[in-house]
Protein backbone atom coordinates (compact mmCIF):
# COMPACT_ATOMS: atom_id res chain seq x y z
CA UNK A 1 0.00 0.00 0.00
CA UNK A 2 1.26 3.64 -0.58
CA UNK A 3 0.10 6.48 1.34
CA UNK A 4 -1.33 10.24 -0.69
CA UNK A 5 -2.98 13.06 0.85
CA UNK A 6 -6.30 12.99 0.84
CA UNK A 7 -9.37 13.51 3.18
CA UNK A 8 -9.88 16.03 6.26
CA UNK A 9 -9.82 14.73 9.62
CA UNK A 10 -12.38 15.98 11.84
CA UNK A 11 -14.06 15.77 15.21
CA UNK A 12 -16.86 16.93 16.96
CA UNK A 13 -17.59 21.14 17.59
CA UNK A 14 -20.25 20.50 20.53
CA UNK A 15 -20.70 16.75 22.70
CA UNK A 16 -24.08 14.57 20.77
CA UNK A 17 -25.46 12.51 23.27
CA UNK A 18 -28.17 9.55 23.39
CA UNK A 19 -29.83 7.22 25.04
CA UNK A 20 -32.08 4.24 24.96
CA UNK A 21 -31.83 0.16 25.64
CA UNK A 22 -29.30 -2.58 24.31
CA UNK A 23 -30.65 -4.51 21.70
CA UNK A 24 -29.20 -7.61 23.14
CA UNK A 25 -28.15 -7.02 26.91
CA UNK A 26 -31.88 -5.32 26.95
CA UNK A 27 -29.69 -2.72 29.24
CA UNK A 28 -30.50 1.16 29.28
CA UNK A 29 -27.45 2.93 27.71
CA UNK A 30 -26.10 6.12 27.20
CA UNK A 31 -23.78 7.37 24.63
CA UNK A 32 -22.18 11.10 24.88
CA UNK A 33 -19.24 11.48 21.63
CA UNK A 34 -17.15 14.00 22.67
CA UNK A 35 -14.18 15.63 20.44
CA UNK A 36 -10.87 13.88 20.61
CA UNK A 37 -7.02 15.23 19.76
CA UNK A 38 -5.99 15.71 16.51
CA UNK A 39 -4.45 12.34 15.47
CA UNK A 40 -6.25 10.67 18.73
CA UNK A 41 -8.35 8.29 16.60
CA UNK A 42 -11.85 6.75 17.39
CA UNK A 43 -11.91 5.35 21.43
CA UNK A 44 -14.68 3.87 23.67
CA UNK A 45 -14.60 4.56 27.74
CA UNK A 46 -16.93 2.84 29.52
CA UNK A 47 -17.34 5.46 31.94
CA UNK A 48 -19.92 3.45 34.46
CA UNK A 49 -16.20 1.17 35.07
CA UNK A 50 -12.76 2.52 34.49
CA UNK A 51 -13.25 5.65 33.11
CA UNK A 52 -9.27 6.19 32.57
CA UNK A 53 -8.60 3.15 30.69
CA UNK A 54 -9.78 4.14 26.60
CA UNK A 55 -10.72 1.63 24.26
CA UNK A 56 -9.38 2.19 20.95
CA UNK A 57 -11.29 1.21 18.30
CA UNK A 58 -9.34 -1.07 16.53
CA UNK A 59 -10.53 -4.66 15.11
CA UNK A 60 -7.11 -5.87 17.33
CA UNK A 61 -9.30 -4.83 20.36
CA UNK A 62 -12.50 -6.87 18.62
CA UNK A 63 -13.51 -9.71 20.59
CA UNK A 64 -16.54 -12.42 20.57
CA UNK A 65 -18.55 -12.14 23.72
CA UNK A 66 -19.92 -15.62 24.35
CA UNK A 67 -22.73 -13.85 26.33
CA UNK A 68 -24.18 -12.84 23.06
CA UNK A 69 -25.28 -14.00 19.90
CA UNK A 70 -22.33 -13.27 18.06
CA UNK A 71 -24.64 -11.11 15.58
CA UNK A 72 -22.66 -7.49 16.46
CA UNK A 73 -19.23 -6.04 16.99
CA UNK A 74 -18.03 -5.87 20.34
CA UNK A 75 -14.39 -4.32 21.56
CA UNK A 76 -12.73 -4.77 24.53
CA UNK A 77 -9.78 -3.06 26.66
CA UNK A 78 -7.54 -6.61 26.31
CA UNK A 79 -8.93 -9.39 24.28
CA UNK A 80 -7.10 -12.16 25.87
CA UNK A 81 -9.08 -11.54 28.84
CA UNK A 82 -12.63 -12.06 30.04
CA UNK A 83 -14.65 -8.51 30.36
CA UNK A 84 -14.87 -7.58 34.25
CA UNK A 85 -15.29 -3.80 35.45
CA UNK A 86 -10.77 -4.07 35.15
CA UNK A 87 -11.68 -5.03 31.30
CA UNK A 88 -14.27 -2.86 30.17
CA UNK A 89 -15.59 -4.01 26.87
CA UNK A 90 -18.61 -2.45 24.77
CA UNK A 91 -20.67 -4.27 22.65
CA UNK A 92 -22.78 -3.33 19.82
CA UNK A 93 -20.94 -0.70 18.70
CA UNK A 94 -21.18 -0.86 14.49
CA UNK A 95 -23.67 1.45 14.37
CA UNK A 96 -22.02 4.09 15.70
CA UNK A 97 -18.67 3.53 13.84
CA UNK A 98 -20.56 3.48 10.69
CA UNK A 99 -21.91 7.24 11.23
CA UNK A 100 -18.43 8.05 12.18
CA UNK A 101 -16.97 6.89 8.96
CA UNK A 102 -20.12 8.22 6.92
CA UNK A 103 -19.57 11.42 7.97
CA UNK A 104 -15.62 11.50 7.96
CA UNK A 105 -15.03 11.93 11.98
CA UNK A 106 -12.08 10.67 12.80
CA UNK A 107 -10.84 12.03 16.28
CA UNK A 108 -13.59 11.17 19.06
CA UNK A 109 -14.04 10.09 22.51
CA UNK A 110 -17.31 7.81 22.14
CA UNK A 111 -18.38 7.36 26.32
CA UNK A 112 -20.95 5.11 26.98
CA UNK A 113 -23.04 3.77 30.09
CA UNK A 114 -23.81 0.77 30.28
CA UNK A 115 -22.10 -2.54 28.43
CA UNK A 116 -24.17 -1.85 25.19
CA UNK A 117 -24.48 0.99 22.96
CA UNK A 118 -28.38 1.61 22.85
CA UNK A 119 -30.37 0.26 19.39
CA UNK A 120 -31.93 3.45 18.67
CA UNK A 121 -34.33 2.50 16.05
CA UNK A 122 -31.97 -0.27 14.74
CA UNK A 123 -30.37 2.10 12.11
CA UNK A 124 -27.23 5.16 11.95
CA UNK A 125 -30.03 7.36 11.41
CA UNK A 126 -30.34 9.02 15.01
CA UNK A 127 -26.12 8.88 15.46
CA UNK A 128 -26.23 11.07 12.38
CA UNK A 129 -28.45 13.18 13.55
CA UNK A 130 -27.34 13.86 16.92
CA UNK A 131 -23.66 14.50 15.78
CA UNK A 132 -24.65 16.89 12.51
CA UNK A 133 -26.54 19.31 15.45
CA UNK A 134 -23.18 19.13 17.51
CA UNK A 135 -21.06 20.46 14.53
CA UNK A 136 -18.03 19.09 12.93
CA UNK A 137 -14.98 20.70 13.09
CA UNK A 138 -12.20 19.98 10.68
CA UNK A 139 -8.52 19.57 12.03
CA UNK A 140 -5.87 19.21 9.42
CA UNK A 141 -5.31 16.80 6.49
CA UNK A 142 -5.44 12.73 7.32
CA UNK A 143 -3.14 10.55 4.15
CA UNK A 144 -5.46 8.08 2.08
CA UNK A 145 -3.90 4.45 2.12
CA UNK A 146 -3.78 3.59 -1.95
CA UNK A 147 -4.38 -0.29 -2.40
CA UNK A 148 -1.84 -1.40 -5.02
CA UNK A 149 -3.20 -5.48 -4.89
CA UNK A 150 -6.83 -6.85 -4.70
CA UNK A 151 -7.52 -7.83 -1.17
CA UNK A 152 -9.87 -11.43 -0.58
CA UNK A 153 -11.36 -12.54 2.36
CA UNK A 154 -13.69 -15.93 2.54
CA UNK A 155 -13.94 -18.16 0.14
CA UNK A 156 -16.43 -18.92 -2.73
CA UNK A 157 -18.89 -20.52 -2.95
CA UNK A 158 -19.31 -19.18 0.73
CA UNK A 159 -19.54 -15.34 1.90
CA UNK A 160 -16.06 -13.41 0.92
CA UNK A 161 -15.01 -9.67 0.74
CA UNK A 162 -13.26 -8.43 -2.03
CA UNK A 163 -11.16 -5.16 -2.00
CA UNK A 164 -9.72 -3.85 -5.24
CA UNK A 165 -7.85 -0.66 -5.92
CA UNK A 166 -9.79 2.39 -7.04
CA UNK A 167 -9.32 6.03 -7.29
CA UNK A 168 -13.11 6.50 -5.84
CA UNK A 169 -14.06 4.83 -1.92
CA UNK A 170 -16.89 2.63 -3.34
CA UNK A 171 -18.91 -0.16 -0.97
CA UNK A 172 -21.36 -2.92 -2.52
CA UNK A 173 -23.28 -5.32 -0.65
CA UNK A 174 -25.43 -8.26 -2.24
CA UNK A 175 -28.01 -9.76 0.07
CA UNK A 176 -28.88 -13.13 -0.89
CA UNK A 177 -30.75 -15.86 1.34
CA UNK A 178 -31.23 -18.20 -1.32
CA UNK A 179 -34.86 -18.18 -1.50
CA UNK A 180 -35.29 -17.73 2.15
CA UNK A 181 -37.76 -14.98 2.71
CA UNK A 182 -35.79 -11.89 1.17
CA UNK A 183 -34.92 -11.61 -2.67
CA UNK A 184 -31.69 -11.19 -3.75
CA UNK A 185 -30.55 -7.34 -3.49
CA UNK A 186 -27.42 -5.21 -3.97
CA UNK A 187 -26.52 -1.90 -2.60
CA UNK A 188 -24.11 0.66 -3.49
CA UNK A 189 -22.44 3.39 -2.45
CA UNK A 190 -19.43 6.13 -3.46
CA UNK A 191 -18.37 7.97 -0.40
CA UNK A 192 -15.74 10.15 -1.48
CA UNK A 193 -16.96 13.40 -3.09
CA UNK A 194 -17.81 16.91 -1.25
CA UNK A 195 -21.31 15.21 -1.11
CA UNK A 196 -20.35 12.31 0.64
CA UNK A 197 -21.23 12.44 4.17
CA UNK A 198 -24.72 14.39 2.97
CA UNK A 199 -25.40 11.27 0.73
CA UNK A 200 -24.48 8.91 3.46
CA UNK A 201 -26.69 10.54 5.54
CA UNK A 202 -30.15 10.29 3.55
CA UNK A 203 -29.36 6.88 1.35
CA UNK A 204 -27.34 4.56 4.33
CA UNK A 205 -27.75 5.13 7.57
CA UNK A 206 -31.65 5.42 8.16
CA UNK A 207 -31.32 1.69 7.17
CA UNK A 208 -32.50 -0.63 9.92
CA UNK A 209 -31.49 -3.57 11.25
CA UNK A 210 -33.35 -6.81 10.22
CA UNK A 211 -33.47 -10.82 11.32
CA UNK A 212 -35.83 -13.23 9.71
CA UNK A 213 -39.18 -14.41 11.52
CA UNK A 214 -37.49 -17.76 12.04
CA UNK A 215 -34.01 -16.37 13.57
CA UNK A 216 -36.29 -13.81 15.85
CA UNK A 217 -37.93 -16.78 17.17
CA UNK A 218 -34.53 -19.14 17.75
CA UNK A 219 -33.50 -15.97 19.56
CA UNK A 220 -36.64 -15.47 21.71
CA UNK A 221 -36.18 -18.83 22.92
CA UNK A 222 -32.70 -18.47 23.79
CA UNK A 223 -33.61 -15.37 26.44
CA UNK A 224 -33.25 -12.77 23.50
CA UNK A 225 -35.07 -9.97 22.12
CA UNK A 226 -37.92 -10.06 24.90
CA UNK A 227 -38.12 -6.48 25.18
CA UNK A 228 -38.53 -5.60 21.46
CA UNK A 229 -41.66 -5.91 19.22
CA UNK A 230 -41.80 -6.26 15.25
CA UNK A 231 -42.97 -2.50 15.79
CA UNK A 232 -39.82 -1.00 17.24
CA UNK A 233 -37.23 -4.20 15.25
CA UNK A 234 -38.01 -5.49 11.58
CA UNK A 235 -39.07 -8.84 11.67
CA UNK A 236 -39.13 -10.16 8.17
CA UNK A 237 -41.86 -12.90 7.31
CA UNK A 238 -42.28 -15.78 4.56
CA UNK A 239 -43.19 -13.20 2.02
CA UNK A 240 -40.10 -10.94 2.17
CA UNK A 241 -42.61 -8.08 4.02
CA UNK A 242 -41.86 -6.94 7.69
CA UNK A 243 -44.17 -7.93 10.29
CA UNK A 244 -46.16 -5.13 11.67
CA UNK A 245 -43.70 -2.79 10.23
CA UNK A 246 -42.57 -1.57 6.72
CA UNK A 247 -39.49 -0.91 4.95
CA UNK A 248 -38.57 2.64 5.43
CA UNK A 249 -36.57 2.70 1.73
CA UNK A 250 -35.60 0.62 -1.25
CA UNK A 251 -33.58 -2.55 -0.65
CA UNK A 252 -33.16 -1.43 3.20
CA UNK A 253 -32.10 -4.78 4.04
CA UNK A 254 -28.70 -4.47 1.88
CA UNK A 255 -28.33 -0.85 2.48
CA UNK A 256 -28.52 -1.60 6.18
CA UNK A 257 -25.52 -4.47 5.42
CA UNK A 258 -23.86 -2.18 3.73
CA UNK A 259 -23.59 0.35 6.70
CA UNK A 260 -22.62 -2.50 8.98
CA UNK A 261 -19.81 -3.12 6.51
CA UNK A 262 -18.43 0.36 6.81
CA UNK A 263 -18.62 0.71 10.40
CA UNK A 264 -17.09 -2.36 10.11
CA UNK A 265 -14.12 -1.60 7.98
CA UNK A 266 -13.76 1.32 9.58
CA UNK A 267 -11.68 -0.81 12.23
CA UNK A 268 -9.09 -0.81 10.13
CA UNK A 269 -8.09 2.53 11.92
CA UNK A 270 -6.77 3.36 8.23
CA UNK A 271 -8.84 5.51 5.54
CA UNK A 272 -8.68 3.12 2.36
CA UNK A 273 -8.94 4.33 -1.07
CA UNK A 274 -10.60 1.17 -2.89
CA UNK A 275 -13.84 -0.55 -4.29
CA UNK A 276 -15.39 -2.85 -1.23
CA UNK A 277 -17.62 -5.67 -2.46
CA UNK A 278 -18.82 -8.37 0.27
CA UNK A 279 -20.74 -10.73 -1.56
CA UNK A 280 -22.93 -11.93 1.68
CA UNK A 281 -20.66 -10.93 4.65
CA UNK A 282 -21.30 -10.82 8.01
CA UNK A 283 -19.49 -9.01 11.33
CA UNK A 284 -17.01 -11.50 11.55
CA UNK A 285 -15.98 -11.55 7.82
CA UNK A 286 -15.67 -8.05 8.08
CA UNK A 287 -13.52 -7.73 10.87
CA UNK A 288 -11.28 -10.68 8.58
CA UNK A 289 -11.16 -8.01 6.16
CA UNK A 290 -10.77 -4.87 8.41
CA UNK A 291 -8.14 -6.81 10.07
CA UNK A 292 -6.18 -7.68 6.58
CA UNK A 293 -6.38 -4.15 5.97
CA UNK A 294 -4.71 -3.15 8.74
CA UNK A 295 -2.03 -5.63 8.62
CA UNK A 296 -0.99 -4.27 5.25
CA UNK A 297 -1.40 -0.77 6.01
CA UNK A 298 0.65 -0.49 9.31
CA UNK A 299 1.85 -3.83 10.33
CA UNK A 300 -1.25 -5.01 12.70
CA UNK A 301 0.03 -2.66 15.30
Amino acid sequence: MGGVAGVMRRTLRAPAALEGVGLFTATPSRVRIVAGERGSGIRFVRVDLDASRAIPALVTRVFVDPRLPGRNTSIIADPTKPPSKENPAVATIEHVMSALAGLGVTDVVVEVTGPEVPILDGSAGPIVEAILSAGLVEVGAAPVMVLDRTIVVGEAPGATITIEPSERMEFEYRLDYAGDSLPEQVSRFVADGADGAERYAREIAPARTFCLAREAEMLRKAGLFGHVTTRQMLVVGADGEPLENAWRMEREASRHKLLDLMGDLALAGVTVRGRVRSDRGGHALNARAAGTVRAQAVGGA
